[in-house]
């Protein structure tokens, strides 16, 4: 089971994985049509445009 541990040091400074990504992925999340359907690929582009916006 991955733990955030297994992320690297850039993503856990000052909580930003927690405090900042995780929150703005689940916004995107909620903003589309049906929350449940999402599809793996549409999720994949947008947790990637989101990374790189974050952590450039």
């Amino acid at each position: 089971q991955w733990r955030n541990t297994d992320l690297p040091p850039i993503l856990t400074e000052n909580g930003s994985w927690r405090r900042h990504f995780i929150p703005t992925v689940l916004l995107w999340a909620g903003s589309q049509s049906n929350f449940w359907t999402i599809e793996a690929a549409d999720l994949l582009c947008a947790v990637q445009a989101i990374f790189n916006a974050m952590y450039p």
